[in-house]
């Protein structure tokens, strides 16, 4: 009876019919839309999961960071302990791949 009554005293206005209708499709579209993007978002994350992997770059910064051109013994005793067994046995990586790169600075280039 309350349900009847209540259905009936919103449908004699048209002002509050007209807002009730708006706030209903208004909720359905935001519900509609939220499910929406997080069935894309959840689905475009695993097909990345899929194609893609991750690459890291270890550096080292010693005592004299502020100085790139500066030796650091402990940075070449560091690069020594790092061979390809070790690091391979770490959990996650599943390739590593050991590349030798050097810094130079030229005065007047």
């Amino acid at each position: 009876m309350i349900m009847r009554n209540g259905i009936r005293s919103a449908l004699r206005s048209r002002g509050r019919t007209a807002l009730f209708t708006a706030l209903i499709l208004l909720l359905t579209l935001t519900l509609t839309l939220g499910i929406g993007m997080w069935a894309y978002c959840a689905q475009a994350l695993d097909t990345m999961d899929e194609s893609y992997t991750s690459i890291a770059l270890v550096e080292y910064m010693g005592e004299n960071h502020p100085q790139e051109d500066a030796a650091d013994e402990k940075a070449r005793q560091a690069s020594l302990s790092l061979n390809e067994e070790n690091v391979a046995a770490l959990e996650g990586i599943s390739l590593w791949e050991e590349t030798d790169r050097t810094l130079a600075a030229l005065d007047g280039y």
